[in-house]
């Protein structure tokens, strides 16, 4: 079986990496998963703490293969996206 997602490979593993993200997100924070969208901010809109975090980083390293990404420069689900997607792909 084949999924293709977009015009290319590198847009269908974009999207099916997002895909991941969200449910790792909406399982971290109990949301539902078509509540989820690009522009919830971790902190306001999430109440992203300290501990949240670092489960947030662990599961991405885990499902992402160790791959880091800094929390100074994300606010937005989106942000957190771009740096995952952008280091993987």
């Amino acid at each position: 079986m084949c999924i293709k997602i977009g015009d290319d490979e590198r847009e269908t593993v974009r999207a099916l990496m997002t895909m991941t993200l969200n449910a790792v997100v909406a399982d971290l924070f109990g949301c539902d998963l078509n509540a989820i969208s690009p522009d919830l901010n971790l902190r306001t809109d999430l109440n992203l703490d300290a501990a949240k975090q670092c489960k947030l980083q662990q599961r991405v390293q885990e499902y992402f293969g160790g791959v880091r990404f800094d929390f100074a420069h994300i606010e937005t689900l989106d942000d957190l996206y771009r740096q995952v997607v952008a280091v993987e792909s």
